[in-house]
């Protein structure tokens, strides 16, 4: 889907497996770019078709301005050709999980598990884990220094305070 801007695009790929379970992939972001990838498990085909059409539906109302450009439907022969029918860069963000959800014996070294804290339309739904931890004392003495180097080194030009 297209918004009607012109600058974004929406991406929703309904994938079943022969048993019938199946992942629903959204994918938004600039045109042109990757952009920001969600993926929702679901036991079932009916399931899955459910939540895309809604999703579907969703994206194509007023408010949200998106509107169809392109409709396929693929049916894929071999495993190997899933991460190129999903898309190269969008393959690794749909994070192991959700790949084994559809094939348990996927070989998915190497993937990590996705991590946001952000919904499809930008709403706050948890916080994700930080891997790194910023101590605000140690960010205060370091600006505290740097204050204090920057006015020693201005104190060294003899013209100082003179103005």
């Amino acid at each position: 889907m297209s918004h009607k801007g012109g600058t974004k695009d929406y991406f929703l790929t309904l994938v079943v497996n022969a048993q019938g379970r199946a992942i629903v992939i959204r994918r938004w972001g600039a045109k042109g770019a990757t952009g920001q990838v969600r993926v929702k498990k679901f036991a079932s085909q009916l399931e899955a078709e459910v939540d895309y059409q809604k999703e579907l539906d969703h994206r194509q109302s007023g408010s949200k301005g998106y509107r169809i450009t392109d409709s396929k439907t693929l049916q894929i022969e071999k495993r190997e050709a899933f991460p190129f029918v999903v898309g190269r860069t969008v393959f690794p963000k749909i994070g192991p999980a959700n790949v084994q959800h559809l094939d348990p014996t996927y070989d998915t070294t190497g993937m990590r598990e996705p991590e946001s804290n952000r919904d499809d339309d930008d709403n706050f739904i948890g916080n994700a884990t930080r891997h790194v931890t910023i101590d605000p004392d140690v960010v205060a003495r370091a600006e505290a220094a740097r204050k204090e180097a920057e006015l020693a080194e201005m104190k060294q030009n003899p013209k100082f305070g003179r103005f």
